[in-house]
């Protein structure tokens, strides 16, 4: 099973990015929003992480400030589509469905559907 990981990022304009294995790397959308709050919210899609990244929390050396995990699990892509993504996550905390929905390059509209915790 694909895994997945949200870390916060902390700089100067603290972020979040969630980040889920495809094949060698992660695909990553970072967002403002703290997705373990939000319903719906904006994200960008960015450039791919290595797969390293599943794991770590700390100092960053390719970019400014550090970065910590609040959410880490597996997923299952229920659709994977160009204009639109449906993952089925299982996280440490919580589980949810996420529904990405294209709004134009680089950008997204996701949906979080809670689902009770198994």
């Amino acid at each position: 099973m694909p895994r997945f990981v949200v870390v916060k990022h902390i700089a100067d304009a603290t972020h979040y990015d969630l980040m889920f294995e495809r094949g060698a790397t992660l695909r990553t959308f970072s967002t403002p929003a703290d997705p373990r709050a939000a319903a719906e919210f904006e994200a960008a899609e960015i450039f791919a992480h290595p797969l390293r990244f599943l794991d770590y929390e700390g100092e960053l050396r390719s970019a400014p400030g550090r970065v910590e995990c609040v959410e880490r699990g597996d997923y299952e892509a229920a659709e994977w589509g160009a204009e639109r993504l449906r993952l089925e996550c299982r996280g440490e905390a919580d589980d949810y469905a996420l529904i990405f929905e294209k709004t134009a390059p680089k950008k997204w509209l996701l949906k979080k559907l809670h689902r009770e915790k198994k």
